[in-house]
């Protein structure tokens, strides 16, 4: 991809110097104005075939692919949890520091609001 941006960079540059040789400031903002409308619509053209590839690609599988991610997001979750857990087992608890999580709001059978308190000393 940078080497598109950049070769169409390159092809501006080009075109404004082919019209600098000229000696014609009409013909610089004709030239450079279709070079650039060109190189956007090559880059448009590139980011279209490239989604299109993916797209195909996501179709064929979507449920496999959708579980996979799923599956991948649970297992980061646990790690994480079970890292905290770990942690505050083994540095926080030690010197004193207590959680406490309560409901505090349980109108209409729903829990509401839930509090979330540390203590330590």
């Amino acid at each position: 991809m940078k080497k598109y941006v950049a070769a169409a960079v390159f092809m501006v540059a080009l075109a404004e110097l082919a019209a600098l040789a000229v000696l014609d400031r009409e013909l610089i903002l004709v030239a450079t104005g279709a070079v650039v409308a060109l190189a956007l619509l090559w880059l448009r053209w590139f980011l279209v075939r490239e989604s299109d590839v993916v797209g195909d690609e996501a179709d064929a599988n979507d449920p496999a692919a959708a579980l996979r991610r799923w599956l991948s997001r649970t297992e980061t979750l646990i790690s994480r949890s079970e890292t905290s857990r770990r942690d505050w087992d083994r540095h926080l608890r030690p010197i004193g520091y207590k959680i406490r999580v309560q409901v505090v709001d349980f109108s209409g059978g729903v829990p509401g609001d839930i509090a979330l308190t540390l203590k330590w000393g």
